[in-house]
């Protein structure tokens, strides 16, 4: 009965915010995000999935449809539909070809053959020039997919179905960055994907390519492209039933569900502990490791993410095959940690009444470095406090507007801090490793480390090595992996196992 009395109460406050021309806006959750958990999968209105052969999804008229000059996610969304990349990834980073008909890779080279009879939507067959074409989009600064190819220091075409990218160094993993559009070099708004625009203006849809390779038999024969310029209401014109299929990465502690059916959607967004190795107290990969056996990942994935994160016991996405394989597990274990702290020279009996140690210089205390504008940042930071606290460690909470935690992070002004990146799907944790990358806050030089990440890049070193080498020097804590989320109206379900590149994924088998 409460449940129903707060829907009718939160319908009745929407229905008075339209009708006075207010601006709606998803609400702040104090840091938690605020997904209902319970309606993962399908709500009491979907026990019977009736069906759908029409999908209305957002995008921005103001914005492109060209994959290199689009920037709204809304219109990135779009683009998986009408442009098809040379492979795609599924949820556990395994790639699937897509054009790509074979993929041979080599220390210096990674080489590409077409599939045949794959066209774009016009009826013109896709070339290795159209490949070539795409990739130097993606090389050029300002687009949505620059960086992906930073590998890379050379793509040509050595025939008419075969692209040869040449390699700054060797990447085994490098078919996983193979996600970009390809568009026709003669006519960049064409691509060869599972559906064609058609319309315009205010009547814009997309219908099935009938030159698609694979044959698209889905049901959902049109999506209907619903102009939203302002994200905010996103979640509410999916409640009207205006549009019923949106996508979030929860990047900012969204209200994202409001009896609405969700699916989580695996990001490889790693959020972790940065340490400032330069520090004399965090010097010592001992004084590292204790911090590591004192996180409680379970309270931080299910406190502070309401589940919509995994924990990350690597610094590599919990959700890649070859991690999963591993099985590996950093449990939180204050036992281990005294024992290093002891060995560091901390005795119980420095404990202060409190239960800090205690050196001559006061108590052991460390500052973390937050962004304050993040609210389930904040909540990190207090599970972390809490955490080494028990240990016997005082962690003070920094809080910098964005701007100044980013001055503050080039500044090496912290002994810790919680930062959280997107890593490339090859897995390269050169930029978190490397000094003098733009994400090496507070790193120092470690050879061995680097070779060891170049050595599992080029195959030569499995993931278990490398975490031995990891574990041995602890440069950050990897904390945990986001995840974003699918929502569909009330009268709308599909089994959708959407990625961070295609929300669409199967959407051909829907």
């Amino acid at each position: 009965m409460t449940k129903r009395i707060t829907a009718i109460t939160i319908s009745f406050v929407l229905l008075l915010t339209l009708l006075s021309g207010c601006k709606l806006k998803l609400a702040e959750t104090g840091g938690f995000i605020g997904a209902s958990l319970q309606n993962e999968g399908k709500t009491e209105n979907q026990s019977v999935q009736r069906a759908v052969d029409t999908l209305k999804i957002a995008y921005n008229n103001t914005d492109s449809l060209n994959p290199y000059l689009a920037v709204s996610t809304m219109n990135l969304n779009v683009i998986s539909l009408l442009y098809d990349p040379l492979v795609k990834l599924d949820q556990q980073y395994k790639p699937h070809n897509i054009i790509a008909e074979d993929i041979q890779l080599t220390p210096q080279q990674c080489t590409v053959t077409i599939k045949q009879g794959v066209h774009f939507s016009n009826g013109l067959p896709v070339t290795a020039n159209d490949v070539v074409y795409s990739a130097h989009q993606v090389l050029t600064e300002g687009n949505s997919y620059f960086g992906l190819l930073s590998g890379v220091s050379e793509v040509t075409a050595a025939d008419s179905r075969t692209v040869v990218f040449t390699l700054r160094a060797p990447d085994r993993l490098f078919a996983n960055l193979l996600t970009f559009p390809i568009v026709s070099e003669k006519n960049p708004t064409i691509g060869s994907g599972r559906y064609i625009l058609q319309g315009s203006g205010e009547d814009v849809k997309l219908t099935l390519n009938p030159n698609w390779f694979d044959g698209n038999k889905s049901q959902i024969k049109t999506i209907e492209l619903v102009n939203q310029l302002d994200k905010d209401t996103l979640i509410y014109s999916l409640k009207l039933g205006t549009i019923n299929y949106v996508y979030s990465d929860l990047s900012s502690s969204e209200v994202l569900s409001l009896g609405i059916s969700t699916q989580s959607v695996p990001l490889n967004h790693l959020i972790y502990l940065g340490i400032n190795s330069t520090k004399k107290l965090i010097s010592d990969a001992r004084m590292r490791k204790a911090l590591n056996l004192c996180i409680n990942r379970a309270e931080l994935v299910g406190g502070t993410y309401a589940l919509r994160a995994a924990e990350a016991h690597t610094p590599f996405n919990p959700k890649w095959d070859e991690v999963t394989k591993l099985n590996y597990k950093q449990e939180q274990d204050y036992t281990a940690a005294a024992a290093l702290m002891e060995e560091l020279g901390y005795k119980p009996e420095s404990k202060d009444s409190e239960g800090y140690y205690t050196t001559r210089q006061g108590r052991l205390r460390l500052r973390i470095l937050v962004n304050s504008e993040n609210a389930s940042k904040m909540q990190v930071a207090k599970v972390l406090q809490k955490n080494f606290s028990e240990l016997g460690i005082e962690l003070v909470i920094e809080t910098k507007a964005f701007e100044e935690y980013k001055t503050a992070l080039a500044q090496w002004n912290f002994d810790l801090y919680l930062g959280e990146v997107k890593l490339y799907n090859n897995m390269n944790l050169t930029a978190l490793l490397t000094p003098k990358s733009k994400l090496g806050f507070g790193n120092i030089e470690n050879g061995e480390l680097i070779t060891a990440n170049n050595a599992m890049m080029a195959g030569t070193m499995d993931v278990k090595q490398f975490m031995g080498v990891f574990d041995k020097f602890t440069p950050f804590v990897p904390l945990m992996y986001r995840s974003g989320m699918v929502s569909f109206s009330r009268d709308t379900f599909f089994e959708a196992p959407a990625t961070e590149q295609d929300i669409f994924y199967n959407i051909e088998q829907w």
